[in-house]
């Protein structure tokens, strides 16, 4: 894997207004070319204030997944507008809005679409190279040192944001910037960072899960559960959240001891469970406690399924199951996906960006991915705060998240060797984007400026 090259192929100025501020960015649509014709584009809004503004390199996750989710909703001067969020335009007409969320005025903003994402090309014969953790992390870390070399900004606090494979992506690229002789490159690069942001933290849960028994699974999953169902009944999502937190000792003991099991206990914590998920009691007890995501997704709420990707949607359960796509008929994501497919189009237009498709999500190279690493993302992410003692971590998770839930973070750092005082913790009343719906985007803005700016 070679770098070539970093050309600009799209540069104009602009202004947007953030906080009764205006302030004046250039955009730059830039694409970094490998030896074999692969390909990283990026969309750059940098700002007036020079080589010390901070700089957040932002990636989403799939992997195979574009970052427009995070471009048009959370980073950019522009957003899709979508006046109710619960209810989000699944039709024309569509349009864009300036973002009162931007981030411009404390930092520049560098939106990242690796190979097969986005406007991304991959070579085909040479595509494995980067379908995996590891090859990945190199091609965007090269991409990074290329991009801070080019643009001078080896002074300036450098970030990175992942969302959902992207925290994976996080970790890795950290490993590839700061050594990378141990990697696919194998040459030492000494790029640190001053910190990393993890949304939706994949590498807690699936086939990433680290330090975590599949036996808590259920355990881990009823906060995030108990404060969506709560949030459907009419009760208290936060308390219903921290209620089921403090079961969780208990309730992982129980699993944990299976048909031993004092029968009363199990009676007992069935009701609760019940309580906080809507499953029958009865059922429970019948299967030693145990329950899936799945399970609580489709018999929670009588003639619904709720949201995956966010626990706020519902949808009407009147499909069969082998028809059931998850990402098409997600409750959520099938509401929200037509709004960012025209926001990219729309973006192309006002930037005169290529007359091409946004691959929004390639689910050829998801399924193509190696998942396995030659380090953890946990361990990386130690390894790395090991070495830079300077390195800060926020966690941050959306609520209603039944994809990358609130439990399997707070137990996955629990468990770590993570410097307690260089991480932080935050929930937030949304789903997998957290930053959907002005409440929750302006509790994440707020915490990230923070985070930027401590």
């Amino acid at each position: 894997m070679e770098f070539d090259k970093l050309e600009t192929i799209v540069e104009k100025k602009d202004k947007t207004t953030i906080n009764d501020q205006e302030i004046s960015y250039s955009f730059l649509f830039e694409k970094g070319t490998f030896k074999d014709t692969t390909e990283i584009t990026s969309f750059a809004y940098l700002g007036t204030k020079g080589k010390h503004q901070p700089v957040i390199f932002v990636t989403n996750g799939g992997p195979g997944s574009g970052v427009v989710w995070q471009h048009l909703a959370l980073f950019g001067p522009d957003r899709i507008r979508i006046p109710d969020i619960m209810h989000p335009p699944v039709t024309p007409p569509y349009e864009l809005e300036t973002n009162p969320f931007c981030l411009l005025d404390i930092a520049d903003i560098v939106l990242i679409d690796p190979p097969g994402t986005g406007y991304s090309k991959l070579n085909e014969e040479t595509k494995k190279e980067y379908e995996s953790v590891d090859g990945d992390a190199v091609a965007v870390g090269l991409y990074l040192q290329h991009w801070i070399t080019a643009h001078k900004r080896i002074n300036s606090p450098l970030y990175f944001m992942g969302e959902s494979y992207g925290t994976v992506r996080a970790p890795a690229v950290l490993e590839a910037l700061y050594g990378g002789a141990v990697l696919g490159n194998k040459h030492l690069a000494g790029f640190s960072l001053s910190g990393v942001i993890l949304l939706g933290t994949a590498f807690s849960t699936g086939s990433f899960a680290e330090r975590m028994s599949q036996v808590n699974k259920p355990a881990l999953n009823l906060l995030t559960c108990a404060a969506t169902y709560a949030l459907h009944t009419g009760k208290d999502p936060y308390q219903a959240a921290e209620d089921a937190w403090a079961f969780a000792p208990e309730y992982a003991k129980l699993l944990f001891e299976g048909r031993n099991a004092d029968a009363a206990a199990v009676k007992k914590a069935a009701k609760r469970i019940s309580f906080w998920t809507g499953l029958p009691a009865e059922q429970l007890i019948k299967d030693h406690l145990k329950f899936t995501m799945d399970d609580f997704m489709k018999k929670a709420i009588p003639g619904q399924i709720i949201g995956f990707y966010d626990g706020r949607y519902l949808m009407n359960d009147h499909i069969q199951e082998a028809d059931y796509d998850v990402l098409a008929d997600d409750s959520g994501m099938g509401m929200f996906t037509p709004a960012f497919t025209a926001g990219a189009y729309l973006l192309a237009e006002k930037y005169g960006l290529p007359s091409v498709p946004y691959d929004m999500l390639n689910c050829v190279v998801n399924t193509e991915w190696e998942r396995k690493s030659a380090h953890t993302s946990l361990s990386a992410l130690e390894n790395a705060q090991r070495r830079n003692e300077d390195l800060r971590i926020m966690f941050a998770t959306g609520l209603y998240d039944l994809c990358t839930v609130a439990g399997n973070v707070r137990y996955t750092v629990a468990q770590s060797a993570l410097d307690p005082d260089r991480v932080e913790l935050h929930e937030y009343p949304g789903g997998h984007m957290a930053y959907l719906g002005d409440d929750s985007a302006a509790l994440l803005v707020e915490d990230i400026r923070k985070f930027i700016c401590h």
